[in-house]
């Protein structure tokens, strides 16, 4: 990832009281409350949000698994794109975003699609892209493989 300028002082102040706003509602159970606060940090982000660093980035990757876990197939598929993008990953052979995706669609019971992940994750990195709690996934992807 190329180097991309930062949000000024205040604008990155007013996010992470959102963000903080959002962590605790996710955190009290209330993930509903938190995707709508995250999205309306997402949404003072100016334009072009994927050129800045940290919070495009930050956002779209804790959008996906919250997705995920809320089964909203359509929203997680499209934050997954974002995140991809935000990432400035083109090609979609990031490690963390390939592992976000792969864990988000195993969460929302896509398994198939996740184990499609998985193995792209297996050929490109080997069993070292499945590291410490990542393991469990090298698992269940050699356990449907054979």
């Amino acid at each position: 990832m190329s180097h991309r300028p930062e949000l000024d002082r205040d604008l990155s102040r007013r996010i992470d009281a959102l963000l903080k706003e959002s962590g605790e509602k996710n955190r009290s159970g209330d993930t509903w409350s938190s995707i709508e606060i995250a999205l309306r940090a997402w949404d003072i982000i100016p334009e072009s949000k994927e050129d800045w660093d940290f919070y495009p980035q930050t956002i779209a990757a804790s959008l996906v698994k919250k997705y995920a876990l809320q089964k909203d197939i359509d929203h997680l598929r499209r934050w997954i794109d974002i995140t991809y993008t935000a990432y400035d990953d083109t090609e979609r052979t990031n490690h963390f975003v390939m592992m976000l995706e792969g864990s988000s669609l195993l969460d929302a019971g896509l398994d198939r699609e996740a184990m499609d992940v998985f193995r792209k994750i297996y050929e490109r990195f080997g069993a070292e892209g499945f590291r410490g709690d990542q393991k469990k996934y090298l698992d269940l992807y050699l356990k449907e493989k054979s």
